[in-house]
């Protein structure tokens, strides 16, 4: 059995250990990648260029890993050709997994399926995990690389046309509301406060595929909001007593 001072002193090592992980900076290029331990999104800051890749080195503290579901990072509003590059070991095992991402202007938010991928022979022992994460840009354009994060919940949540769903303003750039449409559309987002009381309605354009909502973009209040999306015959260019917006 331990003394009470040794174990107190083994206790104090493993709390700083996990903030200093946590706290991790830019420069030390180093995440904690256990999701277990750590829920919160890694702030990187960084600006990937033709000639500058941001490899993330991940660490455990020597604790049981797991592959995460998804790999998720968020961009500044920038047109880029990102290739990401997950490497995964189990101690004597490799494999890569890359993507290729297209960055979009008015997007911010992107996420990279992990555990789908991974080889069955890697995981059977249950030591797989990831060693590194190599972001690279592949156009001659800057972007700017703010947050990466391991989860394994998806950030994108596909919405449909007289859906009823709900939205938390304040949380709102924690996930990707996509509206898919074959044809160019003019839509209403209809607003309501969670009392059942109308909000405000606001005008948008749909085009002809994956369509992405930025409610942290919209001239809203901090707050909840019961959303429904009905299409409209009033175009958003034309003057309105509601509010315009266009959707990326």
């Amino acid at each position: 059995m331990l003394k009470p001072l040794t174990l107190m002193a083994r206790v104090l090592a493993i709390f700083t250990i996990t903030i200093v992980q946590a706290q991790t900076s830019v420069s030390s290029n180093s995440m904690l990648c256990y999701i277990s331990a750590d829920q919160t999104q890694h702030k990187i800051g960084v600006d990937l260029s033709l000639a500058q890749p941001y490899t993330i080195t991940c660490s455990y503290n020597d604790v049981q890993a797991e592959i995460p579901k998804y790999i998720q990072f968020a961009c500044n509003n920038a047109v880029a050709a990102l290739s990401v590059e997950i490497n995964i070991t189990n101690g004597t095992q490799e494999q890569k997994i890359q993507r290729d991402i297209l960055v979009a202007s008015g997007r911010k938010l992107y996420e990279i399926p992990v555990l789908e991928y991974v080889n069955d022979a890697l995981i059977q022992e249950g030591k797989a995990r990831i060693s590194s994460i190599t972001f690279s840009n592949s156009i001659n354009t800057t972007v700017h690389l703010t947050e990466v994060n391991s989860a394994n919940t998806s950030n994108n949540y596909e919405v449909r046309l007289n859906q009823v769903f709900s939205v938390d303003k304040t949380n709102a750039a924690s996930k990707n509301y996509i509206i898919k449409s074959n044809a160019f559309k003019n839509v209403s987002i209809n607003l309501y406060k969670t009392s059942g009381e109308f909000n405000q309605k606001i005008l948008c354009s749909l085009s002809n595929g994956d369509n992405y909502m930025h409610f942290d973009e919209l001239p809203l209040q901090d707050g909840k909001y019961v959303v429904v999306i009905t299409e409209s015959e009033v175009n958003p260019n034309k003057s309105s007593n509601a509010k315009t917006a266009f959707i990326n």
